[in-house]
């Protein structure tokens, strides 16, 4: 999170492909190995792999903010949600 990885989005390229782990490091300055990467890759739902490439805008969040837009009439708070809610 501290390196800018906080979504599906930031693991993607701009065509929606997962990105190969030399590009997601160059990118992030992030140092771990390749198994890590794809661990965090394989615990990603399909489903979810599908909506990112849907959404066109990418949402940015701040640490002070912790308002989520759920869907346009729906806003969360990330901060007061409990395990079982994610």
């Amino acid at each position: 999170m501290e390196k800018g990885v906080v979504s599906v989005q930031d693991v993607m390229d701009k065509d929606g492909k997962l990105l190969f782990f030399p590009v997601f490091q160059e990118r992030y300055g992030i140092k771990t190995n390749f198994l890590s990467y794809v661990q965090v890759l394989s615990a990603i739902p399909k489903y979810i792999i599908v909506k990112a490439r849907s959404i066109q805008s990418k949402q940015t969040f701040l640490p002070d903010n912790t308002q989520f837009q759920l869907f346009p009439s729906v806003k969360i708070d990330l901060s007061r949600l409990k395990c079982k809610d994610y």
